[in-house]
């Protein structure tokens, strides 16, 4: 009888320690590592900047004070205009699995005598593209200050022009917007050597500002996928209680049959 009691302890035993195992496996939660892509033209690439721009800086913020290790990738292109964004997007997008794209486009469009709507139309289908066709979530910028006095860059009118038609586009296309110009225009003299690009200094407020709406994106991501986990592995646990269980009837009572024939066998070779 002693036998049938360790039996059915060891079964014990074992069955506990099964689901501590699989309680530890499933209970190990990957931190989420998102790819970024910076997109935009001169100010994106970093022109007037030692160090890169933005995104080498925003990549410093976002792995110092998130979770995960996060890539930044530059792809600012001098000179572009949002007609020309909107055809590049696909090689972009293609080439890597990214989660976010930042948007930084415009401050070009006048150069080329793109009217107000064909911007509009540029920006909307690069959102649109980010969205349906690749499933990256976009976050768009308003434009950093043009403070030159030559022509056409005086003509922009980038306060009442550009950067209202870009709030207008993130709140009918519900992305995030964030204002750059607002971040950087009232101490634009410090932080522009050229009155168009940002210094180191400039690059610096241009990261800080992606930074809290994109971080916010990221946690709300891993929140997302943390409590699809969760319920995954509740209904995983549910499981395997079950074939415990069955295991517990089944095995154990065999085990002990096994054992009391032993007994009685030995007990007819003592006597």
């Amino acid at each position: 009888m002693r036998l049938i009691h360790f039996n059915r302890f060891l079964l014990k035993v074992s069955s506990a320690a099964i689901t501590i195992y699989i309680l530890i496996v499933f209970s190990y939660k990957p931190v989420m590592a998102a790819n970024i892509a910076a997109f935009g033209d001169s100010i994106t690439e970093g022109i007037g900047s030692t160090t890169g721009g933005y995104p080498a800086k925003l990549a410093v913020s976002l792995n110092l004070n998130s979770k995960g290790t996060h890539v930044v990738d530059n792809h600012g292109e001098a000179g572009e205009a949002t007609a020309w964004g909107n055809g590049r997007i696909h090689s972009v997008l293609e080439s890597k699995s990214y989660q976010y794209i930042l948007i930084l486009e415009g401050t070009n469009d006048i150069y080329f005598g793109l009217s107000l709507e064909s911007t509009r139309y540029y920006l909307e289908e690069m959102i649109n593209k980010a969205k349906n066709l690749y499933g990256v979530s976009p976050l768009i910028a308003t434009l950093t200050p043009d403070s030159r006095q030559t022509s056409p860059a005086n003509k922009k009118n980038i306060e009442t022009t550009y950067n209202p038609l870009i709030a207008q586009i993130a709140s009918e296309q519900e992305v995030p917007l964030v204002d750059l110009h607002e971040a950087v225009a009232r101490d634009w003299g410090v932080l522009s050597d050229d009155q168009l690009h940002p210094n180191d200094a400039g690059y610096q407020v241009v990261a800080d500002t992606w930074f809290p709406p994109l971080k916010s994106l990221i946690e709300e991501e891993e929140n997302k996928n943390d409590e699809e986990e969760e319920d995954e592995n509740e209904e995983e646990e549910d499981e395997n209680e079950e074939e415990e269980d069955e295991n517990e009837h089944s095995g154990g009572s065999s085990g002990g049959c096994f054992i009391d024939t032993v007994l009685i066998n030995l007990d007819n070779v003592i006597r």
